[in-house]
């Protein structure tokens, strides 16, 4: 069915406009694959793909290949082209209609490569490793760059290396169907050569895939790569925070001793080479003060380097002349402020109707830890349509195409959304508080669903601190003096003095007990994530029966 999209959300970049439009043509198109478009107009698929993100200005020729593909007018469309470009080329602040050199909250791609710099000396590691074994781990924090420097540092430089090079370079995405959903891309090729593995996001094995006996087999049939006779090899990057569950598997704990490389933080060097040689490959200069400034502030945070490089895009955007400086920095909300600015001004600009799908659609690209932190999750476009009416697609498109101009979620070529990166689930309070105000009901009905039943209260042990994990059993409090939390910046302990006589152990009732208290700890507070620990206290008040809550210094909990 066609539906009518409506005017999108409004948008000062003409660039992201008509990428935009083109988007809602290949939706009204049946959405084709960018793989089948590539057969049938001999253009490249990423031409075609680049063309639909917005990052540039795309030729007229690419536009038209794309429109014909997909059943337009190329009249009307040379039209919307030419309007496109002239409005590109009026916007006084990128008069010269350079593109910005950085990915904001995007990781670097294949064809980012010339635009890539501060990590030569892990690519060269990573590149020599994968030559001598078959498996390699990459381990590193969320944020510290292990996507980029897989696509735009370790591909590009496998591909056009002097020697042996692989057949082909394959990069599969583990997701709910790990194995059935990549069978055929776990084979080797039929050409000469080793087909090279290359799985990012490999976390996705423990929160999105939800059958043991699938997520096992994917895992074998990736350790069958270890074999003498195997032509193929595997590099796979797994978030830190996760190693605890890889390790689990004893064939993946031996893979990683053999070979692996740790994505750490960056020296100051290789930071300013991140900040600085991206702008020179566009013909433009980074204020010397900026530079130390935003070296200083991500210095020994791997962490930071989305949020350094998002606030770098959007200053880039903010700039006046050939000089990417301060004040263009400081006007786009600085380091721990660009995120929250843009997506707060993308967000009021939205209708009330629009701003209810924008959280339903954010919340549904974010999966609760059941023990750990909240990482994203990639949704088909599709499913974010289900069960609507109309009006309802239309406004969801709008919404969802709207947040991908601000560059805060991503729609790839196989038309799945994401987040742009975990970094938004901190650094924009708004969806932290929506994530926070619906975690525990998520991470009940997560377990509920795996195991089909509740399941006993469990006792943990964190720090100095015996706690108990919070279960609900239709909307109460089982039991427990206390309780523990993850939220996505690490671990909370809650104590609520009401919670014990409602142990069903000791053959007390389920129901809160009048009188309770609520007062939390956290390792680390600083005003935002201390706003967080007040709510979680205030609940533990409520599901002790009311009363007071109290939010003060703790001993230090391990995070994520």
């Amino acid at each position: 069915m066609t539906v009518d999209d409506g005017p999108s959300a409004p948008t000062t970049d003409p660039v992201a406009e008509f990428a935009s439009s083109l988007r809602r043509l290949r939706l009204d198109a049946g959405n084709p694959t960018f793989e089948s478009m590539e057969r049938r107009s001999g253009r490249s698929r990423a031409s075609l793909n680049g063309a639909s993100k917005g990052r540039k200005f795309p030729t007229w020729d690419v536009t038209r290949d794309f429109v014909a593909v997909c059943g337009g007018d190329l009249a009307e469309w040379r039209q919307r082209w030419q309007a496109a470009r002239d409005a590109q080329s009026h916007i006084p602040q990128q008069g010269d209609g350079k593109p910005s050199p950085y990915r904001g909250l995007e990781p670097y791609g294949r064809d980012d490569a010339d635009l890539f710099f501060g990590r030569e000396r892990l690519v060269a590691r990573l590149t020599e490793l994968t030559a001598r074994a078959r498996f390699t781990v990459v381990l590193g924090a969320s944020g510290s760059g292990k996507s980029s420097l897989l696509r735009a540092g370790f591909i590009p430089r496998v591909r056009n290396t002097e020697g042996e090079r692989p057949s082909v370079v394959r990069t599969p995405k583990p997701g709910a169907t790990p194995l059935t959903g990549n069978r055929t891309r776990l084979r080797p090729s039929e050409r000469p050569g080793d087909t090279l593995l290359v799985v990012d996001q490999f976390e996705e094995l423990f929160t999105v895939c939800r059958d043991p006996a699938e997520r096992e087999d994917f895992v074998e049939a990736l350790l069958a790569a270890r074999e003498p006779d195997s032509r193929v090899r595997v590099v796979v990057a797994l978030r830190s925070d996760f190693f605890g569950r890889f390790t689990q598997n004893a064939g993946l704990a031996q893979a990683y001793q053999e070979s692996h490389v740790l994505v750490g933080p960056m020296n100051r060097e290789e930071l300013r080479e991140a900040v600085t040689k991206p702008v020179s490959v566009r013909g433009l200069n980074v204020q010397r003060t900026l530079t130390e400034r935003a070296v200083s502030e991500v210095e020994n945070d791997p962490a930071a380097l989305p949020l350094m490089s998002y606030a770098l895009d959007q200053a880039w955007r903010l700039r006046t002349g050939h000089l990417l400086d301060e004040k263009a920095y400081d006007a786009a909300g600085g380091l721990h402020g660009a995120i929250a600015q843009q997506a707060e001004s993308t967000y009021a600009a939205f209708t009330p109707a629009q701003a209810a799908h924008a959280c339903r659609v954010l919340l549904r690209l974010v999966t609760p830890g059941d023990d750990g932190p909240c990482t994203r999750r990639r949704v088909r476009h599709a499913e974010l349509h289900a069960s609507l009416d109309e009006e309802g697609i239309r406004e969801t498109r709008t919404v969802v195409e709207a947040l991908v101009a601000a560059r805060l979620l991503i729609l790839d070529e196989d038309d799945e959304v994401d987040l742009a990166h975990e970094a938004l689930l901190t650094s924009w309070p708004r969806l932290r508080e929506r994530v926070r105000d619906r975690l525990p009901s998520c991470v009940h009905d997560r377990r509920r669903e795996r195991t089909g039943k509740h399941g006993p209260v469990k006792r943990r042990r964190t720090g100095s601190r015996l706690v108990w994990v919070r279960r609900r059993a239709t909307g109460t409090l089982l039991s427990g003096r206390a309780v523990c939390v993850r939220w996505p910046h690490g671990l909370v302990g809650v104590e609520g003095a009401g919670y014990g006589r409602g142990d069903r152990s000791a053959g007390g009732g389920p129901g809160p007990v009048p009188g309770g208290h609520g007062r939390a700890g956290a390792g680390h507070q600083d005003p935002g994530r201390a706003s967080e620990t007040a709510g979680v206290a205030a609940d533990a008040a409520q599901y002790g029966g009311g009363g007071t809550a109290v939010v003060g210094a703790a001993g230090r909990h391990g995070g994520p």
